[in-house]
């Protein structure tokens, strides 16, 4: 018998705390722990919302500064070719007085093409030898031409050229215009326009400062041919 009650007290003595431990200790841990792991992941989900959403935001920031960058750089360089062709080839000077009258007149706004092939006849822009100012001349003679003047009639290599744009400038009957007679050899000492220059006159014959004065004009100082005069628009005019 008594073996039997040790039996019996020592199996109660094991038993008893595992009862305890299933029903009270149990439902302690789902009562405490359950809410301490929930709180944390809804906080740490709303981070990660927040955080990909600013990430979202700075990844547009940086794709539309990147587009802004693309857009002004391109910009640029095209406002720099544009200018850089438009130095190499063209040129927009201002006429300064009146010795083309009335081909072109003072503060008329011409273009130049710098690239054209400079033909009898043509107006040239072109730095003046005796100064360091640009100016408008008709281009009369040529490299290896012979010219001259007779009764108020040009010309060149032994024929006569027609100077029809003087015909708006002026009656060449009246003798205060009619240009006077002259040969090279008179008044540039050369029997004809030496290589890689050029004979100039003004269309106003009677006030232009051209090459009667200053000489021939090298080849090295002429800018351009004038082409198109812009401005004043109702003027106008293709050459």
């Amino acid at each position: 018998m008594d073996k039997v009650k040790k039996k019996t007290t020592t199996t109660q003595k094991k038993t008893r705390p595992l009862v305890k431990k299933s029903s009270h200790q149990k439902r302690q841990k789902a009562n405490h722990v359950r809410p301490s792991k929930e709180i944390p992941n809804i906080n740490a989900h709303k981070k990660k919302k927040k955080q990909s959403k600013k990430q979202k935001e700075q990844l547009k920031k940086r794709k539309r500064n990147k587009v802004l960058m693309e857009i002004s750089m391109a910009l640029v360089i095209s406002a720099f070719l544009i200018w850089l062709i438009m130095f190499l080839t063209i040129a927009i000077p201002k006429v300064d007085g009146y010795s083309m009258t009335p081909t072109t007149n003072d503060r008329d706004r011409m273009l130049v093409n710098k690239w054209a092939k400079i033909k009898r006849l043509n107006l040239i822009y072109f730095k003046e030898p005796r100064k360091d100012e640009k100016m408008i001349r008709r281009v009369i003679g040529l490299p290896g031409d012979t010219l001259f003047y007779k009764d108020g009639q040009l010309f060149v290599n032994g024929n006569e050229v027609a100077e029809r744009f003087l015909s708006d400038t002026y009656q060449l009957k009246d003798q205060e215009q009619t240009m006077p007679d002259f040969t090279l050899q008179e008044i540039l000492n050369v029997n004809s326009v030496p290589n890689g220059k050029y004979f100039v006159l003004g269309d106003n014959r009677a006030y232009a400062t051209d090459s009667r004065y200053f000489g021939f004009v090298d080849e090295k100082d002429i800018v351009g041919v004038v082409k198109i005069r812009l401005f004043p628009i109702h003027s106008m005019t293709h050459f």
